[in-house]
């Protein structure tokens, strides 16, 4: 769990929280719930969902692309488990792949970019600024999700 701008007890504000949760966990967490964490525990009094996170995961659109720009045999699967180290988000991990461009050094050095700042390689990919949503579906289809 990351959790960002925490607010204290009885504090009120703009905090967020984002969830990066197994799969089978997604339809489970709603307004009320009751998390326990290291700062102590937080009932969710809104929620809002953006981009939902799963942990370890590439999704199926953008595994496609991959395999369409690393044709070498056995390339797609490691490079599909590197991406889904890197970033639990489609966001970060599109990114990374725009811009290697079917490249494997390129691929590398976005990979290890994302260790340092995330935000670097979504500009270098192009999915930096508010239309990033409409640049996935252009680039990889429909989100089936």
């Amino acid at each position: 769990m990351e959790l960002d701008d925490a607010l204290g007890p009885g504090e009120e504000g703009g905090g967020w929280l984002r969830l990066g949760v197994p799969r089978f966990w997604e339809d489970v967490i709603m307004v009320g719930d009751v998390l326990e964490g290291g700062e102590g525990s937080r009932v969710i009094a809104s929620a809002a969902v953006s981009e939902v996170l799963t942990v370890g995961h590439v999704n199926e659109r953008l595994a496609a692309r991959v395999r369409r720009d690393f044709p070498e045999p056995g390339s797609a699967p490691e490079i599909l488990r590197l991406l889904a180290e890197a970033s639990d988000t489609e966001r970060v991990q599109a990114a990374i792949v725009f811009t290697a461009s079917g490249n494997i050094e390129r691929l590398r050095a976005e990979l290890a970019l994302a260790k340092i700042d995330w935000r670097d390689v979504l500009v270098n990919g192009g999915l930096a600024n508010d239309g990033w949503p409409a640049i996935l579906d252009q680039e990889l289809g429909p989100d089936a999700g």
